[in-house]
């Protein structure tokens, strides 16, 4: 006989927060993903009569990126500075930094590219998918405001950021350190690049699953 599984529910105080935050009641709280350490709710609150449909991301706390720089935090601050800029974002309508978690606009539309992959539509959304991308790195990162982003004044700036932070990031994860990891964090500082043509704003993580879409539409730029 299979065994029963406890969904986690919310904290009654963190949902008292959803329900300041969207003006409403929650009517329904339901853990749909958790990506790593990040959860993934399905939030509906009534307001006015009408249901409104949103998403909460929460970090556990006990993950790998849990207590980095690639905070919730930061990435929700991060969609509300690109808001405007013509990029198919949802609306962050609140963050909550005790308990590390931001609630936005649920946005409709599939993860799953799976299913259309290799077809016309695939083709099309993928079209879509690339053009957005190229509207998010025409963006001048000086131009919006981005503190948590540190901009590269150097060109090797541009990879030993990230390659200081994942090292900050492996020392303590891991105990028992591993020859061929030291290898390639030692060859990335030698071969940090002496230039570089533009600095833009990328997608940390691009790709299937990391964005949403209806029919031969990309409706949402997630993660």
């Amino acid at each position: 006989m299979a065994a029963t599984i406890k969904v986690q529910e919310l904290p009654a105080s963190l949902v008292q927060w959803i329900e300041r935050t969207a003006g409403g009641r929650a009517v329904s709280i339901e853990r749909r993903h958790a990506g790593g350490s990040r959860e993934g709710w399905w939030v509906d609150v009534e307001k006015n009569g009408a249901v409104l449909p949103l998403f909460l991301r929460r970090d556990s706390g006990n993950g790998p990126l849990s207590g980095t720089r690639y905070s919730l935090e930061r990435e929700a601050r991060t969609l509300q500075a690109l808001k405007g800029k013509s990029l198919p974002i949802p609306e962050v309508l609140g963050i909550e930094d005790r308990e590390h978690c931001y609630l936005m606009q649920r946005v409709a539309g599939a993860a799953d590219f799976r299913p259309v992959a290799g077809t016309a539509q695939w083709e099309s959304i993928s079209k879509d998918y690339v053009a957005h991308l190229c509207r998010l790195h025409a963006i001048d990162p000086g131009s919006v405001p981005l503190p948590e982003h540190p901009i590269p004044r150097t060109a090797e700036d541009h990879a030993l950021f990230e390659v200081q932070t994942w090292e900050r990031i492996y020392a303590r994860q891991v105990t028992v350190r591993e020859p061929l990891v030291d290898f390639g964090f030692a060859w990335l500082r030698h071969h940090a690049p002496k230039q570089v043509q533009k600095t833009v704003l990328v997608h940390g993580d691009a790709g299937p699953a990391n964005f949403l879409f209806e029919g031969t539409k990309v409706t949402g730029l997630i993660d």
